[in-house]
């Protein structure tokens, strides 16, 4: 749908009041409605912003916004909800993205036998739709862009998706849970439970004999 800029500063304005609407309700007085003014100009300017980065993809339509669905996975019932799903006119893929708004993001939370963020994936591999694409839409004001830049070639990548996922389904279906922290140290630092496991004492004892050896 082309829109003529007037329409479109129409349309921003209205998305963000209906979605401030729908959180605050119509409450209008006080410090809330101060709060009101201040995130209706700034969520204006983040989708201006978001949609100078929109228009640079090839032509593309999209065909769902935040549908749950109920997939299973190795015998194991989930429920997701894609932020949104687009299809791309020229290659027939569909591309399923996923908002945030943190400074600090990476991809790298999609990979390894025990991925820290494996929701996109996740939905890739247990999308009903052929999926080629898949990202992170980061809305951070001064840093607005696709991640990764290239997408997720997920026909490559899906396969090893599969089997990871599939492997964490079975282990959790089977109750195992090896008491493993995924990063070590870094894991144990922040965990309350070392009085517990004690897994950083045996640890430290394997270092200290492995020095030894050498």
């Amino acid at each position: 749908m082309e829109c003529s800029p007037d329409e479109l500063s129409d349309l921003i304005r209205s998305s963000a009041s209906a979605a401030l609407e729908r959180t605050l309700g119509r409450r209008q007085t006080g410090a809330i409605a101060q709060f009101r003014i201040l995130e209706q100009a700034r969520l204006e300017h983040l989708l201006e912003r978001w949609l100078i980065v929109e228009r640079l993809r090839p032509p593309f339509r999209v065909v769902e916004t935040e549908t749950t669905a109920l997939v299973e996975l190795a015998g194991l019932q989930l429920r997701v909800k894609a932020d949104r799903v687009d299809l791309e006119e020229s290659n027939g893929g569909h591309v399923i993205v996923d908002y945030k708004t943190s400074k600090v993001l990476k991809t790298t939370g999609w990979d390894g036998e025990r991925p820290d963020a494996p929701q996109l994936p996740l939905y890739a591999v247990k999308s009903e739709r052929r999926v080629s694409k898949i990202y992170y839409a980061q809305l951070v004001s001064g840093k607005m862009r696709w991640l990764p830049s290239e997408g997720a070639d997920v026909e490559e990548r899906g396969p090893e998706w599969r089997r990871v996922l599939e492997n964490l389904a079975t282990d959790f279906l089977g109750s195992r849970a090896a008491v493993d922290p995924k990063d070590g140290v870094k894991t144990c630092a922040n965990c309350k439970l070392g009085p517990l496991c004690r897994i950083g004492e045996l640890r430290g004892v394997e270092m200290k004999e492995r020095d030894s050896d050498e």
